[in-house]
Formats: structure tokens, sequence, C-alpha cells
């Protein structure tokens, strides 16, 4: 009964531990966000395995005990450790969500603007690594207010979600469209020097001609302002804010075309910006 009995101990003792683990890593998650490390939940629910699967054969085959005894055992590991492992993954599928609904703008269900910023630094330091070039495109609604005022805020909701639709549909897997603020949009393109940032600008500018669905009145076209920021070779090595500088770029080029009337499409290059 003794080798069974050392395998029990040793096996409840890990599994408390993955238990005790589990709780006070929910715990920091749910005070200050720190994410699980579920690698050493793991380990711990692997070895608590092991030793109630040990436990049970020790029952059977050294301790001289019943049958029943030794599956009785095993059942009990496999019980606690099913549970374990369930609650952790119920606890990773809510953070999960949780994670994500709390970095996605409600309105347009798009990346908010600090999953941008994090992005547009990541994507720099890593343009300057493997020297490639990077872009940021920059959408303004400029009928805004007039259809705020027009049919309601409503129909604003309704076009701003079939745009963030719209563009979600039209760009690669690895760009990032985001809500920068209301009414405005920015959009990460990795690998994308400026002339393919100018090209994919008048495919969306085209696609953005298309009327848009608004209150319980026929669709209606809509006009956008759009700047252009290139991050290309010429700017490695990286600069210190060049984060900051390549988004003010990018905001600049697009107030420049809503100051033209809007409707548009501005490049900024150095000091200046000139339409496309």
């Amino acid at each position: 009964m003794m080798h069974s009995l050392y395998f029990m101990i040793f096996a409840g003792f890990i599994t408390l531990c993955a238990i005790v683990i589990l709780w006070a890593q929910y715990s920091r998650f749910k005070k200050d966000g720190v994410p699980f490390n579920f690698t050493i939940l793991k380990i711990l629910a692997a070895l608590s395995l092991i030793m109630w699967t040990g436990a049970a054969q020790t029952v059977y085959f050294y301790d001289i005990q019943p049958i029943t005894a030794a599956w009785a055992a095993f059942a009990l590991g496999i019980t606690i450790t099913i549970i374990a492992v369930w609650v952790g993954s119920q606890i990773l599928k809510d953070w999960n969500i949780i994670t994500e609904v709390s970095t996605r703008d409600t309105l347009t269900g798009l990346w908010d603007r600090g999953v941008f910023n994090g992005f547009l630094q990541a994507e720099i330091e890593r343009s300057n690594r493997i020297e490639q070039p990077l872009s940021i495109l920059m959408f303004h609604f400029d009928d805004l207010e007039d259809i705020h005022k027009t049919y309601g805020k409503k129909s604003v909701r309704m076009v701003l979600r079939e745009f963030g639709s719209r563009l979600t549909e039209s760009i690669r897997a690895n760009d990032l469209l985001c809500c920068y603020q209301e009414a405005t949009f920015a959009l990460i393109l990795p690998h994308t020097g400026e002339k393919d940032a100018q090209e994919l600008s008048k495919r969306l500018m085209e696609l953005l001609k298309e009327p848009f669905k608004i209150e319980k009145k026929e669709p209606i076209a809509m006009t956008w302002s759009l700047g252009i920021a290139p991050y290309t070779e010429c700017s490695f090595p990286k600069k210190p804010d060049e984060d900051a500088a390549l988004l003010g770029r990018a905001i600049s080029a697009m107030q420049v075309a809503q100051e033209k009337g809007g409707n548009c499409i501005y490049v900024s290059e150095k000091d200046e910006c000139r339409k496309v």
C-alpha cells in the first residue's frame, strides 16, 4: 500500500500546485491584466496525470489491492486532471474574448488606436531589421457632419461599419486596419513602398465610391480624404520617435486632402505633400 500512497501524495501535491498556480494567474489577470503562462500549467497537468496513473498501477501490481481500487485511483486522478485542464481552458477562452473585445472599436469592430500604436512601432522596427518598406494610409469621412445632421447618428454608424467591412475584405491578411478616432481610420501596410501604396489607395477610393446604405433611405455616395506616408529604405536606420513622425506625415497628408475639398489622395514626401 505504501508504494501507491507515495504516488498518490505526490500526484495530489502536483495537482494542488496546478490549481493554486491557475488561481493565482487568473487573479493577476483580473487585477492587472497579466497574461497567463500556460506552459507551466501544461507541465504540471502532465506530471499529475503520470503520477495518478502510476498510483493506479502500483495499487494493482505492487500493493496487491483489488483491481477496483486501482481503477478507483486511476479514475480519481483522471477526473481531477480533466477538471483542472477544463477550468484552465475556460479561463483561456474568457481571457481571449476579454482581450479582443477590449482592443476592438465597439462601433466598427476594427482594432482600436492602442493596437495601432503598438503594431506601428513593431512594424517600423521590423522594417529596419529586414530593410523592407512600410506605408500608412489615413482615411477621413468627409461627409460625417452632413450625414449626421441630415440622416442622424444611426446612419453615420451604418456608413462607418460598412466602410470597415469593405476595406477589411479588400486588404491583405498582414495589413492592419484600425479606427484611429471618430470618422478617421488608419491602415498599416507592411512590405509596401510608395508606388504600391498609391496603387492600393486608388483601388480603395474606387471601392469607396460605391453608394453606402443609410437609415431608411436609398444608398448615397460618400467622399473620403486619404493621406499616404511611406517609410522607405531612405529612412533607415531608425530615428528616435520615427513611428510618431511617420504617423504625423500621414495625418498631414490627409489634412491637406481635406483642405483641398476632400475626395482626393495626397502623399507625404519629406516636407511637402503632393496629390496622387
